[in-house]
């Protein structure tokens, strides 16, 4: 982005005056620069300040913000105005149109970082993917029936972070084939972190020196989804560790653990 302000109509404009600033404040987020002709009734202006008394569409108050916005903090901003809409009303009603106003961005911006609302989605669901792996990555294989219980709870404390957000997210999931997609090669990442645990729980000599790790992982991530499945429509802090520390001690029971 060039170090370019921003144009905001502070009154109520025609649709060509709406496509001029479109288009102005497309090619300023582009790093381009700030003179545009304007034609209206076949005579014409340049849209600079100070605008011209005569120009017969109504586009006389103009701010400019001064601020230079990074390419990062420009999609982050875009980023947040959207989750923060799709929050309060929903994926399916919140439009594109509502997003780049609350940004304030062009609709063409938005389009440069997330080539549809859905890209908004999965760049939401990359960020909790990440997340939770964080919550894994801390599981000590010493303690596997703690450390679990206590993954339980740190991705619990996500969930209820990010309320109506999340069940948006698993709604997408299980509705939409590219977030179903991405969701399947998730769960597949888990269940291989979850065999990696199983094989360090394993080589410490907690659970049988014969057990799979890896269908041993794929029971551990079916648990998992299932306690789920029981939290969410009931959703308590430390209910979901409770669920899934209830399964996870018939699982390890059947796996010979030893602690």
């Amino acid at each position: 982005m060039g170090p370019y302000p921003r144009v905001h109509s502070q009154l109520q404009v025609d649709a060509v005056g709406q496509a001029v600033l479109h288009a102005l404040n497309r090619a300023l987020d582009e790093g381009h620069a700030a003179g545009v002709v304007f034609r209206a009734d076949d005579r014409s202006a340049l849209l600079n300040l100070p605008f011209i008394d005569d120009m017969t569409t109504v586009m006389t108050v103009v701010t400019l913000s001064n601020r230079k916005r990074p390419r990062a903090e420009l999609r982050e901003a875009i980023l947040a105005a959207a989750l923060s809409l799709i929050g309060e009303r929903g994926y399916a009603r919140t439009s594109v149109d509502e997003i780049v106003a609350a940004a304030g961005v062009a609709k063409g911006t938005f389009f440069n970082f997330f080539p549809s609302k859905l890209d908004v989605m999965k760049a939401y669901y990359e960020g909790i993917d990440l997340e939770v792996a964080r919550e894994r990555s801390r599981m000590n294989p010493a303690s596997p029936l703690k450390a679990l219980r206590d993954y339980a709870d740190g991705v619990e404390a996500i969930l209820l972070r990010e309320g109506r957000l999340m069940l948006e997210l698993l709604d997408l999931a299980m509705s939409d084939p590219a977030m179903r997609r991405i969701d399947e090669d998730s769960g597949a990442a888990d269940a291989d972190e979850f065999a990696s645990f199983l094989v360090l729980v394993r080589d410490l000599g907690l659970i049988g020196p014969c057990v799979d790790p890896v269908k041993a992982s794929a029971a551990l991530v079916d648990l998992w989804a299932g306690a789920i499945r029981n939290w969410l429509p009931h959703p308590a802090p430390g209910s979901l560790s409770r669920l899934f520390g209830e399964r996870i001690d018939l699982l390890f029971h059947g796996l010979g653990y030893s602690a």
